[in-house]
């Protein structure tokens, strides 16, 4: 019983720490798009592309980062300097049901909550 109360804690300081970790580099990366257009975001994508990969380099849990247009189409990406223009997610169930409101997601446009 102690080895699983314990082995619950670790798990749970982990998962903290991997949401407190999402939460800062959310801030940070929406620190730096600010209130640039979409189009001024393509223009600054292999900059941000070396901003994400630095932010993300030492950090295990975090597979890859990508901010998306409100149609779906990558702005930026910490795999790809310059994001495939072909790949779309706005049928994806996570970003359908996040823009109609549907899961209690913390995803954010440039004017707040994205909902």
């Amino acid at each position: 019983r102690e080895r699983l109360e314990r082995a619950a804690r670790i798990a749970q300081e982990h998962a903290a720490r991997v949401v407190e970790t999402s939460d800062v580099l959310a801030r940070v990366i929406l620190q730096e798009a600010g209130d640039a257009s979409d189009a001024e975001l393509r223009d600054r994508r292999e900059d941000a592309y070396r901003l994400l990969r630095d932010l993300t380099g030492n950090l295990e849990q975090i597979q890859s980062i990508w901010l998306w247009d409100r149609a779906g189409a990558p702005l930026w990406s910490s795999r790809f300097a310059v994001p495939p223009a072909s790949l779309n997610v706005s049928d994806r169930e996570y970003f359908v049901g996040t823009r109609e409101g549907r899961y209690d997601l913390v995803v954010f446009d440039r004017c707040g909550p994205f909902n």
